[in-house]
């Protein structure tokens, strides 16, 4: 019981942290969104988020501040 508190209460401060950051890569997009690999991959292909590919592999997206 106690180490499921610890889990979720780590899971909550994990999740205020990726909040922090500017900039996410597909994986910390996925657990800041909720949504799917396949649903981030297919918005990219229809160009219904913006993201940047720098080094031509690796996908970013700038988090913006509402």
């Amino acid at each position: 019981m106690e180490n499921e508190l610890i889990l979720e209460k780590l899971n909550l401060i994990e999740k205020y942290i990726v909040g922090l950051k500017e900039i996410l890569n597909v994986e910390v997009l996925l657990d800041y969104t909720g949504f799917a690999k396949s649903h981030i991959y297919k918005m990219v292909h229809k160009s219904q988020i913006p993201y940047s590919k720098p080094g031509g592999k690796v996908l970013f997206f700038e988090r913006t501040k509402k």
